[in-house]
């Protein structure tokens, strides 16, 4: 399913500039916002979460 934000199909087959949203009874695909940095920090910082990374990442 596609919500209203999906992107749109411009003259000559190229896509626009858009955002694409994805969404599914369980799942919500959508592009980054700022405010998704917190939470994305915390788990870059936690051992469990980076079990299969390299490395643990700082806020940097």
């Amino acid at each position: 399913m596609f919500t209203e934000a999906d992107a749109t199909n411009s003259g000559g087959g190229q896509w626009k500039n858009q955002a694409l949203n994805v969404q599914t009874q369980r799942l919500l695909l959508r592009p980054w916002r700022d405010e998704d940095l917190p939470t994305c920090a915390g788990m870059n910082q936690d051992p469990r979460e980076m079990e299969f990374f390299p490395a643990i990442s700082d806020r940097q």
